[in-house]
């Protein structure tokens, strides 16, 4: 396995884990305070985005444990990554989004302080992000490479069959 791919395997733990440990201690903490007259929206909807970052990671490295580098990936695995691929860059895009409203108001005049987590907590967000960004344009050649992989494999077997039936 090419280097750059055994990398790809690695982030997706290094995003995937820490994603499903955060959605995990999220959950358990929202069902302990649930209250009916609170609005959830933003906690779901924090949730909803957790739990992806997590599939997609496993799912990339399921396709890169199964698939990987030369075996056929089935139409629906194709559909579930091309969904899970749409799905997670939304949620990338919504991530910068927060990214430049957090820095806005941490950098922002006035709300200077002694206090710095709030950009410590911003900057580990961001090199996630980063992190997020790196895996989605990898997860979107995935496929491609393994099909390519595959056709040469077919082709070379194909190829070597008929050398064989050729000599005497």
């Amino acid at each position: 396995m090419p280097m750059k791919w055994k990398i790809f395997f690695a982030l997706n733990f290094v995003l995937s884990l820490p994603a499903l440990i955060c959605f995990i201690f999220l959950f358990i903490n929202l069902i302990n305070t649930y209250n009916r007259s609170s609005d959830y929206f933003i906690a779901f909807l924090f949730l909803f985005c957790l739990l992806m970052i997590s599939l997609n990671g496993f799912l990339n490295i399921y396709l890169m444990q199964r698939f990987f580098p030369d075996k056929l990936i089935p139409e629906s695995v194709r559909r579930l990554n091309t969904l899970s691929l749409v799905l997670n860059t939304m949620i990338a895009i919504g991530i910068l989004i927060f990214c430049v409203y957090g820095a806005s108001l941490e950098f922002s005049y006035g709300y200077e302080g002694r206090d710095t987590t709030g950009k410590i907590a911003l900057a580990i967000v961001f090199v996630l992000w980063i992190v997020q960004v790196i895996i989605l344009v990898m997860q979107g050649r995935l496929p491609r490479l393994i099909s390519q992989n595959n056709h040469e494999k077919m082709k070379s077997l194909i190829d070597s069959i008929g050398k064989q039936q050729n000599q005497p």
